[in-house]
């Protein structure tokens, strides 16, 4: 029974596999994925450099340079940071 259902499973992966139509459709969705991550990752990347330009600017305009410089090395302070000033 068992040896049945795997070999329809794999006469139903191999016949998927040279589906032409299927196989366009999926590399086109692959790809659109693929931009999308891309995309997400530029916009996460973008957020988060507005993110701690806008706490170095708070805290050097605050006379704190010590912590501007620190905020750049320890992520713990930093996220600290970004809470009290929330940021």
């Amino acid at each position: 029974m068992d040896d049945v259902l795997v070999q329809q499973i794999e006469q139903e992966v191999e016949r998927a596999r040279k589906h032409e139509e299927w196989e366009v459709e999926y590399m086109t969705l692959f790809l659109r994925d693929q931009e999308n991550c891309e995309i997400g990752r530029e916009e996460g990347r973008e957020e988060g450099q507005a993110r701690m330009a806008k706490l170095v600017s708070i805290l050097f305009q605050s006379g704190k340079t010590e912590e501007a410089l620190r905020i750049t090395q320890d992520e713990q302070f930093r996220e600290e940071c970004y809470q009290l000033y929330n940021i």
